[in-house]
């Protein structure tokens, strides 16, 4: 017997609970975007409200009321809107094999957006959040995720991946949700290039005018760069009836996970390193083979790769990093950003990755982490070298931590727009029954 229990009747026992038992139900999409510091789930703020507008230079992004945590944000090019996987939570009661009674939680996220000021708005259809009333066979839910923006924001490109009865199989689709509200699912009259069965889609990236998408599609192994995988990359123009199955050598390429302005150059995963690992990005440029990526440094490991993060608006410059370096592409070519590692814990080990590149390739932004600790947000121009983010928001007059023990802070910078002038992050403030979670967008000077 499975009940499900609201979170107000059971935030005051969780001190209690000695197992919460975990169905969460993971997503798909592109990185670009650090994941927050973890730490215990935050109380939900007050209800929401207004955010300042867009010319003020910090705006607290306020969450509804019983979400909590950030994922896969994106912002537009003009920084004006942000979108982000929020999580909802359902907890449940169950009796296990000997009799007592457990208390268990299902997850799943949900894309929101926040336009000019307003408060944050669903993206897209409901995908199974909260959830339904289940029964002992069934719990259906699902998750949606944003994973590209339109450049003036007013489309965002969003997964959605729905539970099946067991709640361990899941159909995939994607679509565009526009200002207006509309959701327009984009459906394919395509059969897989491995089986005559259609497949499931991943979509990864879209062109600033929501033309052109590109994303992978699978059966039943979407996991590009692992084995096994029948993942294949493709690239799909809105209003044609299927997508364009991107050329492959014969051990096949299994992701299309970035775009150019024209939708001409797609950059993907993955090629094989120098010891038969999947492991090195590569470029398609129109309906040319296409060409490997390769690494500024030598990858050791079994952990260690190279990934690409993002593409410049004509296709030219590729960021994002191989093992713990961040790296950048310029035609094809490879050199490492230099970034100051700073004192390094005794033990600990520090990573860099480029996470944005702006459409004319001059802006890069990026962040570091050391084991065990939450990452720092760095800006490189070839002007003015790397930046942190700590430095360029005091710079601008913002307070990133005000000293008071439950005060507020500043924390991760999880995305930027095109230039790099407005950053959005993770932020909090409380202790406790009082600590809140937000999203801030900071403008700078």
């Amino acid at each position: 017997m499975v009940t499900m229990l609201t979170m107000s009747t059971l935030r005051s026992t969780l001190g209690l609970i000695t197992l919460i038992a975990s169905l969460a139900l993971g997503c798909g999409g592109s990185s670009g975007t650090a994941a927050p510091p973890s730490g215990p789930t935050p109380t939900p703020p007050p209800a929401a409200t207004p955010t300042p507008s867009p010319s003020d230079p910090l705006a607290l992004l306020v969450v509804p009321e019983g979400l909590f945590g950030f994922d896969a944000t994106q912002v537009s090019r003009d920084g004006r809107v942000v979108a982000s996987a929020l999580t909802d939570q359902q907890l449940f009661t169950y009796t296990d094999p000997f009799g007592v009674e457990r208390i268990g939680a299902i997850t799943c996220n949900r894309a929101y957006v926040w336009r000019d000021g307003l408060p944050a708005a669903p993206l897209d259809l409901d995908p199974g959040c909260p959830f339904p009333e289940p029964n002992d066979a069934a719990i259906w839910f699902g998750d949606s995720v944003p994973v590209a923006l339109s450049g003036d924001g007013s489309i965002a490109l969003v997964n959605r991946r729905i539970a099946d009865e067991s709640a361990f199989g899941a159909s995939a689709t994607f679509g565009l949700a526009h200002a207006d509200g509309r959701w327009e699912e984009l459906v394919w009259d395509a059969v897989h290039p491995d089986a005559p069965v259609t497949p499931n889609a991943t979509a990864n990236d879209m062109t600033p005018d929501a033309s052109v998408v590109v994303g992978n599609g699978w059966i039943q192994y979407p996991y590009p760069g692992w084995s096994p995988s029948d993942s294949r990359a493709w690239r799909f123009r809105v209003g044609d009836d299927g997508p364009v199955w991107l050329a492959a050598p014969a051990d096949r390429l299994e992701s299309a996970d970035l775009v150019s302005d024209d939708g001409n150059v797609v950059v993907g995963c993955c090629d094989d390193s120098d010891d038969d690992r999947r492991s090195l990005p590569v470029v398609w440029r129109g309906d040319e083979a296409p060409v490997t990526l390769p690494a500024p440094v030598t990858l050791s490991g079994i952990r260690a790769y190279c990934r690409a993060n993002d593409v410049s608006g004509d296709g030219r410059i590729v960021v994002g990093r191989c093992d713990n370096v961040a790296v950048r592409w310029d035609d094809g070519v490879p050199s490492v950003i230099d970034v100051p590692s700073g004192e390094v814990p005794d033990g600990g080990t520090v990573a860099h990755q480029a996470l944005h590149v702006s459409s004319d390739g001059a802006t890069i932004f990026g962040n570091s982490f050391f084991s065990g600790g939450p990452p720092g947000g760095w800006v490189w121009t070839d002007a003015t070298g790397i930046r942190s983010v700590h430095e360029l928001l005091e710079e601008a007059g913002i307070v990133v931590d005000d000293g008071v023990q439950n005060g507020r802070r500043l924390g991760a910078a999880l995305a930027v727009s095109d230039d790099a002038r407005v950053i959005v992050g993770f932020g909090e403030s409380g202790i406790g029954d009082s600590h809140v979670s937000f999203l801030y967008r900071a403008t700078l000077r």
